[in-house]
């Protein structure tokens, strides 16, 4: 018998859920940790779900984001749709957990208060009554009307070993809250394959191509980038402007590009194709505003935009000034602000005419392959499950690198 002969590791078994794994892009990243081969990944996910973006969305099982899953369950979702209510049937829910034991659960889902309880209550009564809880949150913004929520949330929270956070924003107001969990960083992530594959961006000859892909919506700033697009008309200047998704100012983009060749519009692109509307674009938009009630989270296009070689333009709101100085991204403006926008949007130019943009793009999409393709970002969460009572807090590289300095 062979003594030296390597002893395969046993494969610890990890439960995810939340309403955001309708949505295939968003198990991406546990279907790599599950490639990984040293954990068995299942997966909790509504069989249908509403969304501000998206009317109806329903469960469908996609090979290339789910192929290395275990099992995915699809349990009903009581209050679909208003993301405060939600929660999973308890009792599929219970049925689940005295099934199977699992190392740790980790439960995304916006907002948290209520699914969390119920999660927590539920599994009390399974075989996972002393399995930690991991909350991935993206709630950035101090809700001062939901104040009295606070101390629900604060014993909600004992059973939750760390607050999975996708910008540092998230940190204070756990802070804020004084909810005594350690929160770890852990951001967004992209598919490596679709963008190396992406076509180079094209050669610039005066005509900046600018898009926009999300919601259409107030607080995303389209009445800003409306004004955009009657400034630059009026300067007579060479653009074009590409805009897909769906939301309140669906319409007006829909007669502006019927009025005006320069403007064209996609309406919603699936998640699994939306890497080919960067191939029309020099540079995206985030010209999103805080409101009382939101304000931008991570910004997945940020890095889907500099994986593609595009240049980000994005306002001061939330984690966007976070995440574009993650990618060495320098094209920031102060929210609402149209003349800097403007001002930004010119200096942009001025560095495709120049050529010097082009060395900027090729850091930042380095940058971005390092940080936040699937395989790295579930790197960061293997370790997570490996030392879940680690003494690491939320902090980005950049921060991380300018402390060393």
């Amino acid at each position: 018998m062979n003594k030296n002969r390597e002893v395969p590791l046993k494969k610890n078994h990890v439960l995810v859920a939340g309403h955001p794994m309708v949505v295939d892009v968003n198990r991406s990243v546990w279907n790599a940790l599950a490639q990984r081969g040293h954990y068995k990944v299942d997966l909790v996910v509504p069989n249908k779900w509403k969304s501000n973006l998206i009317k109806s969305l329903s469960f469908s099982f996609n090979k290339e984001t789910d192929q290395h899953i275990n099992k995915i369950f699809t349990p009903f979702t009581l209050f679909k749709g208003n993301g405060s209510l939600t929660f999973f049937n308890p009792f599929s829910l219970w049925l689940l957990l005295n099934k199977r034991k699992y190392q740790q659960i980790i439960l995304t889902q916006e907002t948290w208060s209520l699914s969390l309880f119920v999660f927590t209550f539920v599994s009390l009564f399974t075989r996972n009554f002393r399995t930690g809880i991991d909350l991935w949150v993206c709630q950035n913004i101090k809700k001062d009307h939901l104040r009295w929520l606070i101390p629900f949330e604060r014993v909600n929270c004992m059973k939750v070993d760390n607050i999975l956070c996708c910008c540092a924003e998230i940190e204070g107001v756990i802070t804020w809250k004084s909810i005594p969990v350690k929160c770890r960083y852990f951001p967004f992530s992209f598919s490596a394959l679709q963008y190396q594959s992406l076509a180079p961006i094209e050669a610039f000859h005066d005509n900046l191509k600018l898009g926009y892909i999300g919601r259409l919506s107030d607080e995303k700033g389209m009445q800003m980038l409306i004004d955009l697009y009657a400034h630059l008309k009026k300067d007579n200047a060479e653009f074009e402007i590409h805009i897909a998704g769906s939301g309140p100012w669906e319409t007006k983009w829909k007669k502006l590009s019927q009025e005006d060749s320069r403007v064209h519009f996609y309406g919603v692109l699936k998640h699994t194709e939306a890497f080919h509307f960067y191939e029309k674009i020099h540079a995206i938009l985030l010209p999103s505003l805080t409101k009382p009630f939101w304000k931008e989270q991570f910004g997945r296009v940020i890095i889907e935009a500099a994986a593609s070689g595009r240049v980000v333009i994005g306002s001061s709101s939330g984690a966007i000034p976070e995440v574009m100085n993650e990618v060495a991204m320098p094209y920031n403006f102060k929210e609402g602000d149209l003349n800097c926008l403007i001002s930004q949007i010119q200096k942009c130019r001025e560095s495709f005419q120049n050529g010097s943009i082009y060395e900027l793009l090729e850091k930042s999409k380095e940058l971005v392959f390092k940080k936040y393709d699937h395989t790295s970002v579930a790197q960061r969460a293997e370790n997570y499950l490996q030392n879940p009572k680690g003494s690491d807090g939320i902090i980005t590289d950049s921060k991380l690198s300018s402390q060393r300095s």
